[in-house]
């Protein structure tokens, strides 16, 4: 059977939609689609973005503090380690003298320490006094033996030294020294119980002098002219295999005081003189002892008087001088 059929229909007609209003909702939604995926782009890029500035961030935050790091290192560096350390100049000399070593330290500062030990023996330290010059005598042990010494200055910078010594004489006794006086001049006289080698002297700080024994000889005996007034006299003696004595004295250069005594119209009467000044007076007669007390009396010329009954005295008068030398004199009267 033969059916008319009108035109055909498309989907959307044959859904019921609005074609109109279906190409709208299609048109918003491309566009809501369109604009939703610019946001999740937009998005995406701003986190991003974010996480890159963030990155950076980190990195230069890591770099100050790395470079913060280098700097502080290098200033530490540079007040430590990298400072050149102030060194004091420390010169050692050393002496043999028989069984004795002589070590002489100079130096520009205060000397702080100064250590030595033999071989393995124990360290001997010897604390340093304020002087920028010092000396110490060691004794040496018999045999071949090694010295090893360390100088501390006053930076605590340490000086290491090293010296051999030799000794294995049986003679390790010193020589002996012996002052005497004879008038104006001192006599010196060295002694050894086998062989003498030389002395010295001098005064103050004056050149040393040289007196050498006779061969063979174990006595020195020398007469040395005294110096005015308050002197220090350094007598140093060696043996003929090293050994050394050294005696140190103040000697006073002056001349005894001048005295006279007599007796004459029932008294004692007493002059002295000195040309550094009278210090005491001390009179004696017939065992009775009179003095001028304890306080000096300082004056150069001085005469003092002391009655005494009639008959026969024995008298003595010692008369002492600022230097404490003595004047005495002695007489025995009839009054």
């Amino acid at each position: 059977m033969n059916q008319i059929f009108g035109p055909e229909k498309n989907d959307d007609e044959k859904k019921n939609i609005n074609p109109y209003i279906n190409r709208m909702q299609n048109n918003n939604y491309e566009q809501y689609q369109n604009y939703n995926n610019a946001y999740n782009n937009y998005t995406t890029q701003v986190n991003y973005k974010k996480t890159d500035i963030t990155k950076i961030v980190r990195v230069f935050c890591i770099m100050i503090f790395v470079f913060g790091i280098l700097v502080i290192g290098k200033a530490v560096f540079g007040f430590t380690i990298g400072k050149t350390r102030i060194k004091d100049e420390v010169e050692l000399a050393t002496e043999q003298m028989g069984k004795e070593v002589v070590v002489t330290i100079n130096s520009a500062n205060p000397i702080k320490e100064f250590k030595y030990k033999w071989q393995s023996d124990q360290e001997t330290v010897v604390q340093g006094t304020g002087d920028t010059s010092f000396s110490k005598t060691i004794e040496i042990p018999r045999g071949n033996n090694i010295l090893n010494m360390t100088v501390v200055d006053c930076y605590d910078n340490k000086d290491y030294y090293q010296k051999q010594y030799f000794f294995e004489s049986d003679d390790e006794t010193k020589p002996t020294i012996e002052l005497a006086s004879a008038g104006n001049e001192i006599i010196i006289t060295a002694k050894d119980e086998n062989q003498m080698a030389y002395i010295t002297y001098k005064w103050n700080d004056e050149d040393e002098i040289r007196i050498e024994a006779d061969e063979d000889e174990s006595t020195i005996e020398q007469k040395i002219p005294v110096k005015v007034g308050q002197n220090d006299l350094t007598i140093t003696a060696f043996d003929a295999v090293g050994n050394r004595q050294v005696r140190k004295e103040k000697i006073i250069g002056d001349d005894k005081p001048e005295v006279n005594l007599v007796v004459q119209n029932n008294q004692v009467v007493i002059t002295a003189k000195d040309d550094e000044g009278i210090k005491k007076i001390v009179l004696t007669v017939d065992g009775n002892v009179t003095d001028s007390g304890d306080e000096p009396i300082n004056q150069k010329e001085v005469t003092a008087t002391m009655d005494i009954t009639p008959g026969n005295h024995t008298i003595s008068v010692v008369v002492t001088n600022i230097n404490n030398l003595e004047a005495k004199k002695e007489l025995t009267a009839t009054n």
